[in-house]
């Protein structure tokens, strides 16, 4: 029964660092694409 209780909690530890690692993705691409926007409506003005 404590193998089945540490296999959940790795599975639960590294889904929650998958997560987060989500989070910082999405976050860096949307702040790269507004940069990149600005840029594009500058040299278009």
């Amino acid at each position: 029964m404590s193998e089945g209780k540490l296999v959940l909690g790795l599975a639960s530890f590294f889904s929650i660092v998958a997560a987060i690692g989500c989070l910082y993705g999405i976050s860096s691409i949307y702040t790269k694409i507004n940069e990149i926007n600005d840029r594009v409506t500058d040299g278009v003005q």
